[in-house]
C-alpha cells in the first residue's frame, strides 16, 4: 500500500467559472431581499402614517367638541373653497398659531382664513394631543377643509366632493404645486 504525499495529490480547487457563477448567485439573492426590505420599510411608514393620522383625528375631535372649530379657525363643517396657498391649508405642526393649530395649546390670533375668537379660545380644553407628531418621511401633516381626492389615481376610491382631511404629503414628501397634493398622499377624511 502506497500513500501519496501532498504534493502528489491532484488539486481540486473551484475554477473561475464555478466563483463567478457562486458570487452572480448571492448577488441576486442579496439584491432580493434588499427589494423586500425596502418595501417592507415603506408599507410600514405608511401603516405609522395612517396610524398617528388617527391619532390626529382624534385630538381635531376633541378640539372640535370644545371650541366648534377646525384647526385652520373655520367653523366645524364649513369648507373655505380656495387654491393652495389660500390658507385654508394648515401644517398641524406650524406653532404660529399654538402648536397643531390648537390641539397642544391655546390658538392664539388667525389660523388659515378664519378667526379664532377669545369665545372659542375659552372654550379650548387641551392639550388634545401630547406631541407634536411628522410624518415617518420628516414631513408635517397638513389640514384641508376643501380636499378633493384626486380621480386619476391608480386605485383611487372616487370619493364626493370637497373634504375635511388631515394628511401625510407621503413618501415624495410634495405634491403637484397647483393642487398641493398627489397621488401618493395618505389621507383620513373628518368630515
Amino acid at each position: 500500500m502506497s500513500y501519496m504525499t501532498f504534493s502528489q495529490m491532484p488539486f481540486r480547487g473551484f475554477t473561475l467559472i464555478e466563483l463567478l457563477v457562486t458570487v452572480s448567485i448571492i448577488g441576486m439573492l442579496s439584491s432580493i431581499t434588499l427589494a423586500s426590505t425596502v418595501q417592507v420599510r415603506e408599507k410600514a411608514k405608511i401603516a405609522k402614517a395612517r396610524s398617528e393620522l388617527a391619532q390626529l383625528r382624534n385630538a381635531i375631535g376633541f378640539l372640535a367638541a370644545d371650541t366648534g372649530r377646525w384647526p385652520n379657525g373655520c367653523i366645524v363643517g364649513e369648507i373655505l373653497y380656495g387654491a393652495a396657498g389660500s390658507e385654508n391649508e394648515v401644517k398641524l405642526n406650524d406653532t404660529v398659531y399654538g402648536g397643531l393649530y390648537g390641539a397642544s395649546s391655546p390658538v392664539v390670533g388667525r389660523g388659515g382664513g378664519c378667526s379664532w375668537t377669545n369665545e372659542t379660545i375659552a372654550n379650548w380644553r387641551g392639550p388634545y394631543l401630547q406631541v407634536n407628531p411628522i410624518d415617518p418621511w420628516g414631513s408635517d401633516y397638513w389640514f384641508d377643509n376643501d380636499y378633493e381626492a384626486l380621480d386619476d389615481c391608480p386605485g383611487a376610491t372616487n370619493l364626493p366632493g370637497t373634504l375635511a382631511v388631515i394628511l401625510s404629503l407621503g413618501p415624495n414628501k410634495s405634491g403637484d404645486p397647483v393642487h398641493l397634493y398627489d397621488c401618493d398622499d395618505i389621507y383620513l377624511r373628518l368630515y
